[in-house]
């Protein structure tokens, strides 16, 4: 037995406009009015209507949770509803229609892209292996060298470029950026033979 409520007929204000938004597809019109959850929605369009379509949303959401695309349709009810809490839908929401109808496919190629870079340097997100005792000495020898082919106020420098912008430390330090440069620049040339 059909209940006569639920069955789809042309002139249902629902269907209007759920239609009216031209990317929804009439089997999930279908589907999201045969909902018997549909009778506890308001009775005036101005309310009824963003819980309509946010209930076709959910259906297409649901639809797809085995695509790629499955990640954006979720963030698309996310911001739907946060839209919708927020008071920022539009009253006519033929003009929310585009950016609900694109925003899966722009997330989903962003997602994509995510992914794609993610994999390609997985390796140089990997955190550096300890050091072995061996290249710790010799690290420590390098150090030691260093410290001692330069006077006290040129290993301060070597020391603070390695960690600073050198416009920031040249104002520090009272001198212009071009002095700093020379200074640095004729140090490691006497240290360049040594590695």
């Amino acid at each position: 037995m059909i209940d006569t409520d639920l069955a789809p007929t042309d002139d249902d204000p629902d269907r209007k406009f759920l239609e009216s938004l031209d990317w929804i597809s009439p089997d999930v019109i279908d589907v999201v009015l045969a909902d018997p959850a549909n009778h506890f929605l308001p009775n005036k369009p101005q309310p009824r209507q963003p819980w309509l379509l946010y209930a076709a949303l959910q259906f297409i959401a649901a639809a797809q949770r085995r695509y790629p695309v499955e990640r954006a349709l979720e963030e698309r009810l996310k911001a739907f509803l946060d839209a919708l809490s927020d008071g920022e839908i539009p009253d006519d929401l033929q003009k929310a229609g585009a950016w609900l109808k694109y925003l899966p496919g722009n997330r989903a190629k962003k997602h994509v892209r995510q992914d794609r870079l993610l994999k390609k340097f997985a390796n140089d997100l990997r955190p550096p292996e300890p050091l072995s005792p061996l290249v710790a000495a010799e690290r420590a020898d390098d150090i030691e060298y260093v410290r001692s082919h330069v006077t006290g106020d040129e290993w301060v420098l070597l020391r603070r470029a390695a960690a600073e912008e050198l416009a920031t430390l040249a104002m520090s330090v009272g001198l212009a950026v071009g002095t700093l440069k020379s200074k640095l620049c004729r140090c490691r040339a006497r240290l360049r033979p040594a590695f």
